[in-house]
């Protein structure tokens, strides 16, 4: 797992504890976790190697992607 992976993980699992303020960082029920993604820098090869091994799961794609640990 890369740097990037890892802070894909923990923010993900951030986003879904509620620690981030939903009016300045990340709103859960109306962002993507596309921007999570772009955030942390790391790209959709190494997105899939992190849902092939099991560590994150993409539960949704509409209305935005939505990503659990």
């Amino acid at each position: 797992i890369t740097d990037a992976g890892l802070r894909f993980l923990q923010a993900v699992y951030s986003a879904h504890q509620g620690q981030y303020d939903p009016e300045l960082e990340y709103d859960i029920t109306r962002d993507s976790m596309r921007r999570l993604q772009e955030y942390v820098g790391i790209d959709d090869a190494e997105l899939d190697e992190l849902r092939e091994a099991g560590l994150v799961r993409r539960d949704c794609r509409y209305p935005h992607i939505l990503y659990t640990v």
